[in-house]
């Protein structure tokens, strides 16, 4: 169920999954096979890793944003309040039926 609500958002598959593809392009379109002085690696093999990190924080990122917009909405989260939605219930409650 979680998979068809992450493909049906078109932002979040973006940053997931075509930003990181269209870095690596571009910086193997720019560097090719390319090495930079001193290194005995290409230049590609020495940005991956870090293009491929950053596509993985984009998504934690983005996950916790649209998942904190989400829970926003609900009302399940509301900043200094006693009272959490329209029904007045308790935080307390809201916690536990989300942690069960």
């Amino acid at each position: 169920m979680q998979m068809r609500l992450f493909l049906r958002r078109k932002d979040e598959l973006f940053w997931t999954l075509a930003f990181p593809v269209l870095f690596i392009l571009l910086f193997g379109a720019i560097y090719g096979n390319s090495k930079w002085e001193g290194m005995s690696i290409r230049s590609i093999d020495y940005l991956l890793p870090g293009i491929i990190v950053m596509g993985a924080m984009v998504t934690g990122i983005m996950r916790t944003a649209t998942g904190f917009v989400q829970e926003r909405e609900q009302g399940y989260t509301a900043f200094g309040a006693d009272t959490v939605n329209e029904d007045n219930t308790d935080r307390q409650s809201i916690i536990a039926a989300i942690i069960s």
